[in-house]
Formats: structure tokens, C-alpha cells, sequence
């Protein structure tokens, strides 16, 4: 990566990009350290610029010099396509279509590929540090999945408030059982909640999933 950077950073010096615009080649991007997203797009850029550098007869030496050899050219295009998917998947997080259950599968499917890197399980299992709470979030991606049989005690609880209000009181207002509705909700899993769908996943910090 300080490969990279080294190289990033003497292309985009103002000689080499007046270079870069005589052979009609894209500028570099830098990228911010503390922003993931900018990194994969510099890499990016870099994997589009590499080929063109290195088969440019008139190339600067101090281009030259800096660029990647070829094993760890072809190491960098194999990483880019690991990291395609957690770009993806740091964009569909940001998007209006993400609930809790897309965040629980995506968020379990990056410990699989990336569990090998310091602290993304930490950060991202369903107890970890970016689940505010790991009951509510449970309870929810349970009944988004069409699971809500499993909901234990706990996870009913915190579900109380989003249950749909029935009409089930007696003239008097009192408050009464519908034995029959509650058989049947749990013989053919009818839904009980309100459309948990538009519950905002709280718990999901996407600048914070580096």
C-alpha cells in the first residue's frame, strides 16, 4: 500500500499531471486516511493508470520508478476484486432500501470474508461494538426474515411497542384475549407488528466499518 501511495502521490504532482493529460490518461485520486471509500477508488485509479504507464514509451523515469512490478500489480487487482464487495456493500448500507436484516447479512457475510482483519468482528458481529442493542436488533431482523416464531421472551418485550393494535376490547373498553387470532398468528405466522421495514438501522455506522 505505501507502494501505492508513493507512486499516487508522484503522479499527481503538477509536471506529471500535465503528463498524464498529453496522453490523454485520467488523473490520479488520493485518498483520505480515515475514509476507506476514498482508498478503494485511488487503487482503482491506479489499476486503470498502471498499464498505460508502463507500455507509454515516454513514460518519465520518475514515473517509472515508482510503479508497482508486475507480481505485486497482478496481488493489488486481486485485492480490489475482495474489495469490490465491501464497497458494495458500504454503499447499499447508506441507501433508503437497508433494514436491519440487509445490515445483519451483509454485516455476517464481511466477518466471513474479512474476519481475519483486526477488529471487523468486534465491530460487527451481532454483539459487537456497532449494535447498540443486540436484543432489539435481534428481535427485528427475527420478524423481517419471517422468523417471529423464535422470538424468545426478551425479544417480545422489546417489541411491544410496534405490535399492530387490534380492535379486540369489549364494549366496556376492557381489554380482552382473542384466543382464536393468537392460535392462528402462530399457526400461520401472521404478522403481529407494525412493518418493521422503515426501522432505521441505528447501529450501523458505515464510516466506522474500515
Amino acid at each position: 500500500m505505501e507502494k501505492v501511495k508513493s507512486a499516487i502521490t508522484e503522479l499527481g504532482n503538477l509536471k506529471n499531471r500535465g503528463f498524464l493529460r498529453s496522453i490523454n490518461a485520467l488523473a490520479p485520486v488520493t485518498w483520505n486516511d480515515t475514509r476507506w471509500t476514498s482508498l478503494f477508488h485511488a487503487l482503482n485509479r491506479y489499476v486503470k493508470l498502471h498499464p498505460i504507464l508502463t507500455e507509454e514509451e515516454g513514460t518519465p523515469d520518475g514515473i517509472k520508478s515508482k510503479l508497482l512490478l508486475p507480481e505485486e500489480f497482478q496481488a493489488l487487482v486481486g485485492l480490489l476484486e475482495e474489495f469490490n464487495f465491501l464497497y458494495s456493500a458500504t454503499e447499499y448500507l447508506q441507501g433508503e432500501n437497508c433494514h436491519m436484516a440487509h445490515v445483519r447479512s451483509l454485516f455476517n457475510e464481511i466477518i466471513v470474508r474479512f474476519g481475519f482483519i483486526d477488529g471487523v468482528e468486534d465491530k460487527l458481529a451481532a454483539n459487537g461494538d456497532l449494535v447498540v442493542d443486540p436484543v432489539f436488533e435481534s428481535a427485528i431482523v427475527k420478524v423481517l426474515r419471517g422468523n417471529q416464531g423464535s422470538l424468545d421472551r426478551n425479544e417480545l418485550k422489546k417489541l411491544k411497542p410496534f405490535e399492530k393494535r387490534g380492535n379486540l376490547s369489549n364494549p366496556r373498553g376492557q381489554k380482552r384475549v382473542n384466543e382464536a387470532e393468537e392460535f392462528l398468528a402462530q399457526e400461520y405466522e401472521i404478522q403481529k407488528f407494525i412493518p418493521l421495514e422503515h426501522a432505521p438501522p441505528t447501529s450501523v455506522i458505515v464510516d466506522a466499518c474500515t
